[in-house]
């Protein structure tokens, strides 16, 4: 018997096992992959956008985050992210937060981080936009820590630029105008329009499916989640011929205006 220590490097343990490895990976995938399709809503959960014949991947919305945190078993907690919020300039109206996955003995498994600004949506308060920067730092964590960009992406806004460079019908589905979208004003210009039995025009009548939606769910959708979310909801595809149905189907959802 000698003293003398024998190193053995990571890589050498784990390729005694590989194929185990391996095998135990696929069978995770599939697994994952069953999950998504016995439980995972489109328009709920995630959702795609289309433009130009081009359809993104799908993008992981909060409620299909939440699933995969109760199915790893885990706890979202947050914390402020100091260290971004000053790289990005320690700027007034700028929230980032840190997203904490912890298991059942509170131990850290993963992390994800998010920001927004104040400014980037008309009509949010500080409230909103601090709930849209723990949003996009929990679904960051989920997909960090369950490996699973594969699948989904985190954000439809890294691919704005390909899709508004794409010319587009005139009757593309409002998600092109959400720059324009400002939810908290669209009420009185509709309820207006309505007591005065003007004509509504189709867009008026998105734009009102959309302050709908953000009625709805409280959490303001970022841009690019209001043609999945809705369409997920009412079952109808957000074309004109179907935008008094939706509108119908949505107000019974609605909660009453305070």
């Amino acid at each position: 018997m000698t003293n003398k220590e024998v190193s053995v490097t990571p890589m050498e343990i784990e390729g005694k096992n590989f194929q185990a490895v391996m095998e135990a990976e696929t069978e995770k995938r599939k697994l994952i992959t069953q999950f998504i399709a016995n439980h995972m809503k489109t328009g709920v959960d995630f959702g795609t956008i289309r433009f130009g014949g081009k359809e993104s991947k799908p993008s992981l919305f909060k409620p299909g985050s939440e699933k995969f945190i109760s199915l790893f078993k885990l706890t979202a907690v947050f914390e402020k992210d100091t260290d971004t919020w000053e790289m990005a300039g320690s700027e007034s109206g700028v929230f980032a937060y840190r997203c904490l996955l912890l298991d059942s003995k509170k131990r850290m498994v993963g992390e994800g981080r998010g920001v927004s600004k104040l400014t980037e949506k008309a009509g949010w308060t500080i409230n909103n936009a601090v709930k849209i920067a723990e949003k996009r730092a929990q679904i960051d964590a989920v997909l960090r820590t369950g490996a699973l960009s594969d699948f989904f992406t985190q954000d439809l806004e890294d691919m704005k630029q390909d899709y508004d460079q794409t010319p587009v019908a005139d009757n593309a589905v409002p998600t092109v105008h959400m720059d324009d979208h400002e939810a908290p004003k669209e009420e009185k210009p509709w309820n207006k329009a309505k007591e005065m039995g003007k004509k509504i025009t189709s867009l008026q009548k998105k734009k009102h499916i959309m302050a709908l939606a953000d009625r709805i769910v409280m959490v303001p959708l970022e841009k690019n989640e209001y043609k999945s979310w809705i369409e997920g909801q009412t079952g109808l595809s957000l074309t004109d011929e179907h935008l008094d149905e939706i509108i119908k189907r949505l107000e019974s959802l609605a909660p009453n205006e305070q």
